[in-house]
């Protein structure tokens, strides 16, 4: 879809005229109203389609030999 960064650009650009604003402000705004809850905890968010399993198996095995507490929710 996209071959070059100015690609990307317009494709942006010419979304404007729909309302859509691009960008992180709103995020970040309501991150600081709710005092910014993703700055508290420790965590290792894994995504993707394959593997996540194994990933997250490793990591795990590993932050435990070093003595963390991990805790796992898939």
């Amino acid at each position: 879809m996209f071959e070059s960064i100015n690609d990307v650009t317009q494709f942006f650009i010419e979304r404007q005229k729909f309302g859509i604003k691009p960008g992180l402000d709103r995020v970040e705004f309501l991150l600081e109203q709710v005092d910014h809850p993703e700055q508290k905890i420790n965590g290792i968010h894994v995504a993707g389609t394959n593997g996540k399993g194994s990933t997250i198996q490793i990591v795990d095995e590993v932050l435990q030999a070093h003595q963390y507490r991990v805790g796992v929710f898939t």
